[in-house]
């Protein structure tokens, strides 16, 4: 009976200890960044038809210039590091026309900078996968990202070549103490009175009296 009190201990036990113990994953941390991204997108002939059908009459070259929002998850041991992002394009803009695009992206990247996302597009026609795939670079304080990702619909295939910066922004909370730096110390002198020196806190005609506080400073 006390071995089987044992072994049920055991059972119960050791899916706890996987969890909470060393192969629990250790902890993460999170950078948020942001920039401009731009480049060019090729539409085939069943993509470009189906935006002459939807009135949107472009070439199947068209510009892209939008925004990225950048979330890494990463730890401090180094590895790879968790992407999530959000991509908002308008194309066309040098044709006379806006077409909006929204990516969200959701891949890896490695330390040497080589990346892979997979993530929902959503544009005028119609919702579909895109496949991302490219590389970051480093230089001073930015990320110069250059990517190729590719869109398959039902009626075609976008292909679009981005590239353009991050930044990370460095704010202050608003609820966080600023630290300043301490005043110096004031000289300490006494009190004035006409042409007299009177001892601070001197009763005269029952009331207390001082000097003023731009011709003295009370000693302590």
């Amino acid at each position: 009976m006390r071995h089987l009190m044992l072994l049920l201990a055991m059972a119960v036990s050791t899916p706890l200890y996987a969890q909470s113990g060393v192969q629990a994953p250790p902890p993460v941390e999170e950078l948020n960044l942001d920039g401009p991204r731009i480049g060019v997108t090729l539409l085939s002939p069943g993509v470009h038809s189906a935006l002459e059908d939807m009135g949107i009459d472009v070439k199947p070259v068209i510009s892209q210039f939008g925004w990225q929002y950048e979330r890494q998850f990463y730890n401090s041991g180094g590895g790879l590091t968790a992407l999530n992002e959000w991509v908002l394009l308008l194309g066309g803009l040098e044709q006379g026309t806006a077409i909006p695009s929204l990516n969200w992206i959701v891949g890896l990247r490695t330390a040497e900078g080589r990346e892979f996302g997979i993530g929902p597009n959503v544009t005028p026609a119609g919702v579909a996968l895109a496949i991302s795939g490219g590389v970051t670079f480093r230089t001073g304080a930015l990320n110069v990202p250059v990517n190729v990702a590719v869109v398959p619909t039902r009626v075609g295939t976008r292909v679009s070549v981005l590239s353009g910066f991050t930044m990370r922004h460095q704010a202050i909370h608003p609820s966080r103490p600023v630290a300043r730096a301490p005043r110096a110390p004031r000289p300490c002198l006494p009190a004035i009175w006409g042409s007299a020196e009177i001892p601070e806190g001197l009763v005269l005609d029952g009331m207390v009296r001082f000097a003023p506080a731009s011709e003295t400073y009370p000693c302590r």
